[in-house]
């Protein structure tokens, strides 16, 4: 019987061991991951690490957070955070403002506008991730996130 993953790879040779299938399974599953909910996130005109951003912010409320803050709460964390809160702030979805007391802390605010965003992602953000997740019954995705989870925090 061939290797599913093999076989969708194109792979003619078997992997070297289990951990390298489950390295290449993982990153081939993250991979598709991101591109489903990147084509998600496009719709509404803001990129999967803008969102993440502006989901930090809503948690933040309005005393807002520190950009560095901001950056150490990312999912995935990206060398750029600047970029990323310019074109945020740009688009109108947030406020930066430098601290009285510190004049290197940026505080980052999410806007009205932004929260409106959010708002209107809400519903079909669920939608789509219980569409993504219905290859897995309940038990699986308990299960699923517990190796994650194991994973993560090593």
């Amino acid at each position: 019987m061939t290797d599913p993953l093999q076989k969708a790879l194109k792979q003619n040779l078997p992997f070297v061991n289990l951990d390298m299938r489950t390295i290449v399974a993982t990153l081939r599953a993250a991979a598709v991951l991101h591109e489903l909910m990147q084509g998600f996130f496009k719709r509404y005109g803001v990129t999967h690490q803008q969102f993440n951003v502006l989901r930090i912010l809503r948690g933040a409320g309005h005393e807002g957070l520190p950009s560095l803050e901001v950056a150490n709460r990312m999912v995935q964390r990206v060398p750029d955070i600047t970029r990323i809160l310019s074109r945020l702030e740009k688009a109108g979805m947030l406020t930066r403002e430098r601290s009285d007391g510190d004049r290197r802390v940026v505080r980052v605010r999410m806007t009205k506008k932004a929260g409106n965003l959010l708002e209107s992602m809400e519903i079909p953000l669920l939608e789509h991730g219980r569409l993504i997740c219905s290859v897995f019954t309940e038990e699986e995705q308990i299960h699923f996130n517990n190796l994650l989870d194991a994973f993560s925090d090593r």
